[in-house]
């Protein structure tokens, strides 16, 4: 286990660098209207491991493509969104691990579409 993360940190070094010490949500606009939003969990004995997601807007709608991890992430996600000016129309979660879906729920208590395959819907 410990190869892989020390693997993990030579091929993704500026990730070593990111929030891995509070395990703050980031975000970061890699192109116009396409936020990258980064989330963290706390590993035993590893300290906070990232995890990435989309936030693309059209007009003044959002979309998020994979929601943050842990749940509490998506709630600032969504406010991000809406202190930001624009309406979250929509979410898709791309599989069924909680680093891309633990905010479904929270989502559709806000009565917020989400999309997601059959296997992550069951689960």
């Amino acid at each position: 286990m410990t190869r892989i993360f020390l693997i993990f940190f030579i091929i993704y070094p500026s990730l070593a660098l990111a929030n891995w010490e509070n395990g703050k949500l980031e975000m970061q606009e890699i192109s116009k209207g396409v936020f990258l939003h980064t989330s963290y969990k706390k590993i035993p004995r590893y300290g906070y491991f990232p995890s990435n997601g989309l936030v693309v807007i059209d007009g003044k709608d959002a979309y998020i493509i994979d929601t943050p991890w842990p749940e509490e992430d998506t709630k600032m996600l969504v406010d991000w969104i809406s202190n930001s000016g624009y309406s979250l129309k929509a979410s898709l979660s791309t599989h069924s691990h909680d680093d891309r879906s633990s905010g479904i729920s929270y989502l559709n208590s806000l009565k917020i579409t989400t999309y997601a395959s059959s296997l992550t819907n069951r689960l």
